[in-house]
């Protein structure tokens, strides 16, 4: 069954389990990455309600894909690419559309998995992520998690959520281990492999899990939030991707294309995004907002824009 089948199915049993949160990116994607839960204060009334919404934004979005999604329209949010258009930096609640301290952390992340330098966030184009506690709460510290047991219980017989071949657990304390038991290793066939400290800093460090025939990683890390240094992130990333996350050739063409497109003076916007009036100001910045547009490796660059 595909992917998209599975996620399909998996909205059914949310359903009838009550489940309301999903998740948000990409359903195809190879890399799943499991938070502690939603930081947002309970002032922040229009991001818990997208929250507490999510379930039904996929029965309304499932065929959906990044293009689809316009750019900087919190009014037509969607869990396909939710607040598309963030730029590389820190909110600062006034409208500069910058992004949390761990959506920048995953971007980096994803940056250094796939070799690029996205001045944009867009990790939910090959990431799938969602959280292992679905009470949101400002600070971990104060978080309820009297529904913890039944989530991992979801989680583990999801066939949706085992599809995929790389995780990452990205919170520490959820997580029951000790000599008779280990959670991890229940919930996604895995066995523990190795500890692993950077920078010879305990602080700085992951837990590897892979299953029996090495097709499966799970990664263990502290919260992507706070104190985390580049080079653990850095070596996280290059776990990942020496599995099978590498860019395929022919997005690697589409990138290509990209700048020639530039470098021969093109630079008009994608036409179903005209209405945003942006242009842009250099090649990287063209090259960034084109990762958008894209929708997939096997569509033609020429389909998408119509260069003058």
């Amino acid at each position: 069954m595909s992917r998209r089948k599975l996620f399909a199915e998996m909205l059914k049993d949310a359903k009838e389990q009550n489940f309301g949160y999903i998740g948000k990116g990409n359903i195809e994607a190879k890399i799943l990455v499991i938070g502690k839960e939603i930081a947002t204060p309970e002032t922040d009334t229009e991001t818990l309600n997208e929250y507490r919404d999510n379930l039904k934004q996929w029965e309304r979005d499932i065929d959906k894909d990044v293009w689809d999604i316009p750019l900087r329209d919190r009014s037509k949010y969607s869990p396909v690419c939710p607040y598309k258009g963030q730029y590389m930096k820190r909110d600062d609640g006034q409208g500069n559309w910058g992004t949390s301290r761990t959506w920048l952390l995953y971007q980096k992340l994803h940056n250094y998995i796939f070799g690029a330098s996205y001045n944009r966030i867009n990790f939910h184009k090959n990431f799938f992520i969602t959280e292992q506690n679905d009470n949101p709460s400002p600070k971990a510290k104060d978080a309820k998690t009297d529904g913890l047991a039944e989530r991992k219980h979801f989680i583990k017989n999801s066939e949706y959520f085992q599809s995929f071949p790389i995780v990452v657990l990205a919170g520490l304390g959820y997580y029951k281990i000790s000599e008779t038991h280990n959670d991890i290793e229940d919930m996604f066939g895995v066995k523990f492999t190795e500890k692993k400290i950077v920078d010879d800093n305990e602080k700085q460090c992951y837990w590897t899990h892979w299953n029996e025939n090495k097709t499966k990683l799970v990664i263990n890390v502290r919260q992507l939030s706070m104190n985390v240094s580049d080079n653990l992130i850095a070596q996280i990333a290059s776990e990942i991707a020496e599995i099978d996350c590498d860019l395929t050739e022919e997005e690697a063409d589409v990138n290509e294309s990209a700048k020639k497109r530039w470098e021969n003076g093109g630079k008009e916007i994608h036409t179903k995004h005209q209405e945003v009036g942006e242009e842009f100001e250099n090649a990287d910045e063209y090259k960034d907002y084109m990762t958008w547009v894209r929708v997939s490796p096997n569509k033609v660059l020429g389909e998408l824009f119509k260069i003058t």
